[in-house]
């Protein structure tokens, strides 16, 4: 790798005639950035590259920052400053200095501490306001710190574990979610400015390396109830090696003596999570539960390891895992490599074929860890009604080798998980003493809707059309229900929402059927709709799709097998009807009558709320991992 002196002299020219971006010439920003490393010697190319990052990361959320340039400046830098209206002091200022000088700073919201070969990648700027926008109590973010070869140079630390973050690959999944930590080496970090105003600047003088001063801001800000938040997709390159630091032993003590009152030690509780897949939480209900279910364990303080079964790194939905707090191992890193790293206390193993394949895995590795199976549904429940309505022979021998499959993971785990009750006496009727417990599906409570009855239209219905029983449940209302309603309501037209949607179904569209495919946001869609229909004929557990309507105030048909295990009372939260005949009267009814849709959309509502709820749900969390 060529530095940037190293360039030809023409070429050095030609990028130094590029302007600095106004971006960083703003007196009264949101952030101020201490640019600290430089000396006599630092060529100007080096600087002018450093701010041309800086401006391009801020012109990612649109933003602005005033640059300080710290250092014994040669004439020619000090030039360049005054030419390009930067602030500019000839003090090499260690960490004490920076804050005291940003404190006076008053119009700033965030302080960067910056040293000249640390440079940012185009998207620090946006992954750390994501950090302090997702938990006010994040006082310091802590980037990743890695060589230009993709090996870590330096990141997070604790005081007592979770050592050896150097030279290790910057991709494993033990270094890529975000955590609190209690120490860093980092060469940049981001302090939020209003935490800095209680704190005593001063007794960072008492350390002579930037390590400990830096250790020591992270406890005082944990004295202060704020947290240093590290985050591997905040991150920066830096290719100059360490230098020798003798005084750290002489820091470590000092330390170790001021602090060691307040350290605590408690272990956190390991749980191994496995489904087929990350959980792709805006697509279906299951991803969704499996998402709430995450997100609630690691509130209760458990250290959460997930391994999808494809080894899916997709960022989108990884991310979100690795911003809770999640270690996510996927790509080359295998379930052997999570069982490698540490012990689990619990492993919550999903779906049907994962558990074929892992139950017996995790037990012969780790034969101390608590087995927990989740069902997610029974699979054979549903293959046998599917086979016995098409009259499949095929289909039905299937369903009884999926029966053996998991009524063997039932037996093999320490406990079953199901989503609905009904789910569980389906296995007690082969296995009346299972121990089980019921976790449904969880929705999050919505604000109440802003159409009422007369701006709505349209009946709707959203599914993955990967999953058969959805596409059965299209195709056998367009054909033996829709006629009837359009005998009766001519101008109504039904709105197809979802993902994977086949040419076939896309071939339905008409002046009355609208197939508007995969939707980034649900509840706009729902908003505009009047009544939402489910026609499913087979399947089992229960149906995340009515769930959602429900929760989001849109009155629902559905057959009885897509109201099962839910709990739903007929003409109270939601209308059930099993013959083409009874769902059209029931579509037409409930399209037409605006004081029986306001009385389902209320109670449906409330009813979701009440049973499926992020709340209602946090007990039975909580007992279940102890």
């Amino acid at each position: 790798m060529h530095s940037p002196q190293s360039l030809p002299h023409r070429l050095q020219q030609d990028l130094l005639a590029f302007p600095v971006s106004a971006r960083l010439r703003t007196q009264s920003a949101p952030h101020l950035f201490m640019l600290s490393g430089l000396s006599e010697s630092t060529p100007v190319l080096n600087l002018h590259l450093f701010l041309a990052r800086l401006a391009h990361a801020l012109a990612q959320v649109d933003s602005c920052g005033q640059v300080v340039v710290c250092g014994p400046l040669s004439g020619t830098l000090e030039q360049y400053c005054q030419q390009h209206e930067l602030t500019s002091l000839q003090d090499q200022l260690d960490l004490r200095g920076v804050l005291e000088w940003g404190k006076s700073q008053e119009q700033a919201q965030y302080l960067w501490c910056c040293e000249l070969d640390a440079l940012p990648l185009p998207d620090i700027v946006e992954r750390a306001m994501e950090i302090f926008v997702a938990n006010p109590k994040a006082g310091l973010v802590v980037p990743m710190e890695k060589y230009s070869n993709g090996t870590i140079r330096a990141g997070y630390a604790s005081l007592e574990r979770d050592t050896g973050l150097a030279g290790a690959p910057a991709d494993h999944p033990a270094y890529g979610y975000r955590r609190t930590v209690e120490a860093t080496s980092s060469q940049l970090v981001i302090i939020k400015m209003i935490a800095l105003s209680q704190l005593d600047i001063s007794e960072m003088s008492a350390y002579h390396t930037p390590q400990y001063q830096l250790t020591e801001l992270i406890w005082q800000l944990k004295d202060q109830q704020y947290e240093a938040i590290y985050d591997a997709a905040v991150c920066y390159e830096h290719d100059q090696a360490f230098p020798e630091l003798t005084a750290l032993a002489l820091d470590s003590c000092y330390f170790y003596k001021r602090w060691h009152p307040t350290f605590i030690s408690a272990p956190q509780p390991t749980v191994l999570v496995i489904d087929a897949t990350l959980p792709m939480y805006d697509e279906d209900s299951g991803s969704l539960r499996i998402y709430t279910l995450l997100k609630v364990w690691v509130s209760l303080g458990y250290r959460i390891t997930f391994f999808p079964d494809n080894l899916d790194g997709q960022f989108k939905y990884r991310h979100a895992l690795e911003a809770l707090g999640i270690e996510v191992f996927y790509g080359k890193y295998s379930l052997a490599d999570a069982m490698a790293l540490r012990q689990f206390d619990f492993a919550f193993i999903c779906r049907m074929e994962n558990g074929h394949r892992y139950i017996p895995f995790v037990r012969f590795l780790s034969p101390q860890t608590v087995i927990f199976y989740d069902t997610v549904d029974i699979h054979y429940i549903r293959e046998q009604r599917q086979a016995e309505i098409e009259n499949n022979p095929k289909l039905a021998a299937s369903a009884q080798a999926t029966k053996r499959k998991e009524l063997s993971n039932c037996l093999l785990a320490d406990r079953v998980i199901t989503v609905t009750v009904d789910d569980a006496h389906h296995l007690q009727e082969e296995l009346p003493h299972l121990d089980y417990l019921v976790i449904p599906n969880i929705h999050q409570q919505h604000p109440l809707p802003e159409t009422g009855f007369e701006q709505r239209d349209g009946l709707v219905f959203i599914g993955n059309y990967n999953h058969h029983p959805n596409d059965d449940a299209v195709y056998y209302f367009v054909e033996k229900v829709l006629p009837k309603v359009h005998a009766r309501l001519p101008d109504v037209c039904l709105y197809l929402i979802g993902s994977y949607m086949k040419d076939k179904m896309k071939a339905l569209a008409s002046d009355t059927i609208k197939v508007v495919g995969w939707v980034d946001e649900v509840e706009p869609e729902f908003a505009k709709r009047r009544v939402f229909v489910s026609y499913l004929r087979y399947g089992a557990g229960m149906k995340g799709k009515l769930g959602q309507a429900l929760s989001l105030g849109l009155p629902v048909v559905s057959t009885s097998i897509g109201a099962e295990g839910m709990g739903l009372v007929g003409e109270e939260m939601a209308l059930i009807a099993d013959n083409p005949d009874d769902f059209a009267d029931a579509v037409c009814r409930l399209y037409s009558d605006s004081v029986l849709w306001e009385k389902l959309s209320r109670q449906g509502r409330e009813y979701i709320e009440q049973h499926f709820g992020e709340t209602a749900v946090r007990e039975k969390l909580r007992a279940l991992l102890v």
